[in-house]
């Protein structure tokens, strides 16, 4: 009877073996094919990505072509980080913003025969275009990106310089300042502010910028012949910057609330990549006020905010909300996972600051010579904020982080209260 129990006793052991070797293999197996979808979903969202981005590319050269075999260009004027670049409904007319330098530049194409006189409402129809774009996502039809505006407001609404025209009557504000575009002042009885308000000053602009500046005319040849580019140049006012990074307060204030990111923080980063333009595109390509690049940091603040894997268009991140939401998200991540490890906040956030330029992997070779971030913190934890900041701009792998960790330091002081 004992021998027949232990022998019970050993099978029922042997089948208990059995099957608890059978439901590892069935978890491995479930694991392995739950593995295998999400890579097969992460795959055909990168396959649908490449094929958007492929026809986008395809529909700008052919633009780009158009445009060089229109002005005769040997090189393609171009929108970037910190220059906007819009081409008239007809092409024969561009203005270059520099948001940068305050610098802009508008430029029309003229035939030989074209008199002062067609010449000067051609550039006055340029500027007039200028003063009141909301800027848009593409200068061309596209089947894969919808025209739309990037701004509910003229992206450079009292931001052009026109104290210089003599021939403009700028009234003055109670501050002595002289005020554009005949705004209402304050200080002034209703009437008069009424007759102030309501002088036509819009139109009167153009003519006399085109009036007073001096253009300067350079001969092309193009497909269609000969022609001439007939160019004049505006500043923008000195506080421009400021003036663009207030549209954005409302947008930052609630981001910055949501994901508990520092305003100045956030502010910081948008000048040093864009300077505030909406229209900012780099040549990886990046999109947007914060620069995000869809398919690397773009990707994993969309999954971040919203708990699913897509990769963000480029109408999608020129939108300012949709990109200063996926940008703060990114900080708050890099902040809460990546670096989450690193005790001092301070120290947290500068590593944040040049894992946003350069990724978290880039960061850590910095410390260890490789991408492995858990063997950074230790090294990291051993230093002051102030140890950490020299130590990030000498031994960081790429001269543009380590200058970007000291460009966005500097600008955020301006922007603490």
């Amino acid at each position: 009877m004992v021998a027949l129990a232990c022998a019970v006793s050993f099978s029922a052991a042997a089948q208990s073996r059995e099957d608890l070797e059978k439901f590892k293999q069935q978890q491995q197996a479930g694991m392995q094919q739950t593995a295998d979808q999400f890579k097969q979903f992460a795959d055909q969202r990168l396959e649908e990505y490449q094929n958007y981005e492929k026809q986008l590319k395809a529909e700008y050269e052919a633009f780009k072509k158009e445009v060089m075999e229109k002005w005769g260009d040997r090189t393609m004027v171009e929108s970037s980080q910190k220059k906007w670049v819009e081409y008239g409904k007809d092409k024969s007319s561009r203005t270059t913003v520099d948001f940068e330098n305050g610098d802009v530049t508008i430029e029309v194409l003229a035939d030989p025969k074209d008199d002062e006189k067609t010449i000067q409402q051609k550039l006055e129809n340029a500027v007039g275009d200028l003063m009141n774009s909301k800027g848009k996502t593409v200068d061309f039809d596209s089947k894969v990106i919808p025209t739309k505006p990037l701004s509910e407001e003229p992206i450079l609404k009292d931001q052009i310089d026109f104290s210089k025209y003599s021939s403009l009557d700028l009234k003055r504000n109670d501050k002595g300042k002289k005020s554009e575009g005949g705004s209402t002042l304050a200080s002034q009885p209703q009437k008069e502010q009424k007759q102030i308000a309501t002088k036509p000053q819009e139109k009167e602009i153009p003519k006399a910028v085109v009036k007073e500046e001096k253009p300067v005319t350079t001969p092309v040849r193009t497909v269609e012949g000969e022609k001439k580019i007939v160019k004049i140049e505006m500043k923008l006012v000195e506080d421009h910057i400021p003036k663009r990074a207030e549209q954005f307060k409302g947008i930052i204030k609630t981001h910055s609330n949501k994901f508990a990111v520092d305003e100045p923080l956030i502010y910081a980063i948008m000048e040093q990549e864009s300077a505030f333009n909406p229209a900012a595109k780099s040549y990886v390509p990046a999109y947007g006020l914060m620069q995000l690049v869809p398919k690397s940091g773009g990707r994993d603040a969309y999954n971040y905010v919203y708990k699913q894997d897509k990769i963000p268009t480029a109408d999608f991140l020129y939108n300012p909300e949709n990109n200063i939401q996926l940008g703060t998200g990114y900080l708050q991540l890099l902040m809460t996972r990546y670096f989450a490890g690193v005790t001092d906040p301070q120290c947290r956030m500068l590593c944040a600051i040049a894992a946003y330029n350069t990724g978290a992997g880039n960061v850590s070779r910095a410390f260890t010579g490789n991408t492995n971030i858990k063997k950074a913190i230790p090294h990291i934890n051993k230093l002051t904020y102030d140890q950490l900041y020299n130590h990030l701009r000498s031994k960081l792998p790429h001269a543009e982080t380590r200058d970007y960790v000291k460009n966005v330091t500097s600008k955020m002081e301006k922007y603490k209260k």
